[in-house]
C-alpha cells in the first residue's frame, strides 16, 4: 500500500478518531486550548511514524485479507447454488488444497509468501469461470426452448452432492427442486447443433424470400432479420467456444492446484513460481476473452426483451 493510502487509513483508525474526539471534547469542557494543542502535536507524531512502521503494515494487511476472506465467502454462497453438483464439488476441492498450500506457504521460501495472494486469486477466478459457465448453459439450455421448441434437457430434481461437504445455502437451493444443469453432458453440443441447424435453415429460407420479394418495405424488413438471425448465429458459435474453452480453464486451474500442492516441497521455489505465473497469465486471457463476449451478451438481451 502507497504511502498516502497508509496515511489516510491511518486517519480513519477508530482507535485515532476516538482520541481525536475526546481531546477536543476536554479542551471545550475545560475552555483550556492545551489539552487541544497537546492533541495535535500527539496527532502529528503519530502520523508522522506510525503509518511508516512494520506493525502497521501487517495490521493493513491483516485487514485486507479479512477483507478478502469476507468478500470470497459471500461470493461463495451467491454463487454455488448456481452450480452443477461436479463444479461444486471440485470448488469445494480446490478450497481444502488452498487452505493446505497456504498453511506449507507459511514455512516454505520467502519466495513462495510473495506468491501467496495469487492462489486466491486462481480461486476467486475459478468460482467467476464456473459461474459464467453456468450462466452460458443456461442460456444456450432456454435458447434451445426458444429456437427449437424442445427444452435441451431435462431438469433433474436430484443431486448427488446434496448432502455431505456442501454448504447449507447450497441444499437449500437444490431442496427447493431447482438443480443447476450440466455443461459438461452430451446434451450441450446436441442442443448447439440443433440450434444452428435450425438458424442454418431459417437463413436460408429468408434467403430465398428476399430474392423474391419485390415490395421494398417488406425486403428491408426481411433484410434486417436476416441480419439480426446472423448475428445470433455468430453468438451460439461463440458461446459454443466459451463453454468448451470455460471447461478446459477449469480443469486447468484444478490441475495447478493439485500440481503445486504435490510439488511444493519437491521442487525449486523458482520453478512452482514460474508455473504458477503461467496459469495467471493463462487465467488472465480467459478473462478478457469473456470481456470480448460482452457486447454480443447485450445484444442477445436487447433481442429477448424486444420478442
Amino acid at each position: 500500500m502507497s504511502a498516502p493510502s497508509r496515511l489516510i487509513e491511518a486517519v480513519k483508525e477508530e482507535y485515532n478518531l476516538l482520541a481525536m474526539a475526546t481531546v477536543v471534547a476536554v479542551s471545550a469542557m475545560t475552555s483550556n486550548p492545551l489539552p487541544l494543542l497537546a492533541g495535535m502535536v500527539a496527532e502529528a507524531t503519530y502520523l508522522i511514524f506510525v503509518p511508516d512502521t512494520k506493525w502497521y503494515g501487517a495490521r493493513l494487511q491483516a485487514r485486507a485479507a479479512l477483507k478478502a476472506a469476507q468478500q470470497r465467502e459471500a461470493r461463495k454462497a451467491a454463487i454455488l447454488p448456481q452450480l452443477c453438483g461436479e463444479r461444486r464439488e471440485r470448488y469445494l476441492r480446490l478450497e481444502g488444497m488452498h487452505q493446505t498450500i497456504c498453511s506449507q506457504i507459511a514455512t516454505q521460501h520467502e519466495a513462495f509468501h510473495d506468491s501467496s495472494h495469487k492462489f486466491d486469486y486462481l480461486l476467486d477466478k475459478f468460482l467467476e469461470f464456473a459461474s459464467k459457465e453456468a450462466q452460458f448453459t443456461q442460456y444456450l439450455s432456454g435458447l434451445h426452448d426458444e429456437v427449437c421448441g424442445t427444452d435441451a434437457q431435462p431438469v433433474p430434481h436430484s443431486d448427488p452432492f446434496a448432502r455431505g461437504r456442501v454448504p447449507a445455502p447450497v441444499r437449500s437451493f437444490i431442496s427447493s427442486g431447482v438443480t443447476p444443469l450440466d455443461p459438461s453432458g452430451p446434451w450441450v453440443a446436441q442442443a448447439i447443433g440443433d440450434v444452428q441447424a435450425t438458424y442454418a435453415k431459417e437463413l436460408k429460407e429468408l434467403t430465398g424470400l428476399i430474392d423474391k420479394e419485390q415490395d421494398p418495405n417488406t425486403k428491408t424488413v426481411l433484410v434486417k432479420r436476416q441480419e439480426i438471425l446472423t448475428r445470433r448465429v455468430e453468438f451460439v458459435g461463440k458461446i459454443a467456444k466459451a463453454l468448451e474453452n470455460l471447461s478446459h480453464q477449469l480443469q486447468l486451474l484444478a490441475d495447478t492446484f493439485g500440481l503445486i500442492n504435490d510439488e511444493m516441497r519437491a521442487r525449486s521455489p523458482e520453478q512452482v513460481v514460474e508455473d504458477i505465473d503461467d496459469v495467471v497469465t493463462q487465467t488472465d486471457c480467459m478473462t478478457r476473452t469473456l470481456e470480448e463476449l460482452a457486447p454480443y451478451e447485450q445484444l442477445e438481451s436487447r433481442i429477448a426483451q424486444a420478442q
